[in-house]
């Protein structure tokens, strides 16, 4: 969607207009016995012929970029462009009013042409205001277009302190995993039998280290 011109953008397209009107309107008045001459800004010439193209194609310019005609991308806003167009024309103009031709004293034309080209100079000065206002001036290129900062990271208050962030309640303990079983001790060895003769089991209740021996006789156990 096209953009909509704003009241500077009318400002500055009707200061131009009215700084070309006014340049074909008497700025000059010149006097002789029996003679009273008005002379206008195009009669006049010379270097005013240069004014005026400036002026017709800041006019232009504030026409194509207000309904965006054509795509401008420029390394400065639009309304600087058109701000530092309207000061030269103005102060240009200026000194058109002060130095007069010889002879002649300058006109309402003259003023008129000044009025408009300080229009200009103050809705170039508006626009590049709202550009700045708005994040920058408005481009098409992705290269030269704002891009707004990140948000500073928030400092975190220390624990303990009544700013501090609560933290989530933690979780039950894992409970512990059951006691291994302890085995039973083991019994003790049995001692070994002598080489040729079988281990004979002790009865109960037997005097642990004694025993019959083989052949009816009483002795060491093994």
């Amino acid at each position: 969607m096209k953009r909509k011109p704003t009241g500077s953008d009318w400002l500055v397209m009707g200061g131009a207009l009215l700084w070309l009107v006014a340049f074909f309107l008497p700025w000059y008045h010149t006097t002789a016995p029996g003679l009273s001459l008005s002379i206008a800004g195009n009669v006049a010439g010379g270097v005013r012929w240069v004014v005026f193209v400036l002026a017709l194609v800041t006019l232009a310019f504030a026409v194509v970029v207000s309904f965006e005609l054509v795509e401008v991308n420029l390394s400065a806003s639009n309304g600087l462009v058109i701000m530092l167009a309207g000061a030269v024309v103005s102060v240009a103009t200026l000194v058109f009013a002060v130095w007069p031709p010889t002879g002649s004293t300058f006109s309402y034309g003259v003023w008129l042409s000044l009025l408009g080209a300080l229009a200009v100079t103050y809705g170039g000065f508006a626009i590049h205001n709202a550009d700045a206002a708005a994040g920058g001036a408005p481009t098409s290129n992705p290269e030269m277009r704002w891009t707004p900062r990140p948000p500073a990271p928030q400092a975190t208050a220390p624990q303990g302190s009544p700013h501090a962030p609560s933290r989530p309640p933690r979780s039950a303990a894992p409970s512990q995993s059951p006691e291994t079983p302890v085995a039973p001790p083991s019994a003790p060895p049995s001692q070994p039998s002598a080489p040729g003769f079988p281990q004979q089991p002790m009865p109960p209740g037997y005097p642990h280290g004694q025993g019959r021996g083989y052949g009816g006789g009483q002795g060491e156990g093994w």
